[in-house]
Parts: structure tokens; sequence; C-alpha cells
């Protein structure tokens, strides 16, 4: 091992192992990671397929479950007014979306 390589830091500033800021009290995702997360959804962006980028965002939010970040989950899920996600701000859900006509057809009809 190379001798100006080596770094020696106190526990309580963590261990960055696997995108993740581990230290003795809490784990952290590491903040590169929750900013692609924003980026890759975007709202409003090329997210054409819906089932793919359901995928994307529970994914996210999969490895946001295993941190403290509760707060992180309530910020992107306000940042994305037009998704469904179960109470626990852990996954999101699709919703069809309501066809107009009919709920007016239905309306007249009672």
């Amino acid at each position: 091992m190379h001798p100006n390589k080596k770094a020696i830091n106190k526990i309580e500033h963590g261990v960055n192992f696997v995108g993740y800021i581990v230290k003795p009290y809490c784990r952290y995702l590491r903040r590169s990671i929750i900013d692609n997360m924003y980026k890759k959804t975007e709202p409003g962006g090329d997210n054409e397929d819906m089932y793919h980028y359901r995928g994307v965002v529970n994914s996210y939010l999969g490895m946001l479950k295993h941190v403290n970040s509760y707060n992180e989950r309530l910020k992107f899920a306000k940042n994305h007014p037009d998704l469904f996600f179960d109470e626990d701000f852990l996954k999101m859900m699709l919703v069809p979306k309501l066809n107009i006509d009919k709920i007016n057809e239905l309306i007249r009809r009672k």
C-alpha cells in the first residue's frame, strides 16, 4: 500500500461504503446519490414509459428506506405532487388517469 494514501479518521466521521455513509449511530445516503435521484426523476422530463419511471422512483425510495431519511422522502414527495405514494413515502403507486368524459357521463345518468 502506498504510504501517502492512508487515512485514519475518527469513527464519528463515518465510513463511505457502497453509496452509503455508515456512522456508529445511523446511516446516510451519499449526497451524490440523492442529487442523481432528483435529476433522473424530474417532473415533466422525458418519462414516457410510466412503468419504467415507477421502477426508477421505487428503486431510489428503496435505497432511502434503509437509511435515516424520512425528511428526504417527504421532500421528494412534495417535489412530485402528481405522483401517488403510500403513507410512509416508501413506494410510488400507479393510479390510472381518470377519463373526464366517463365521469361526466356517469354524473348525468344519476
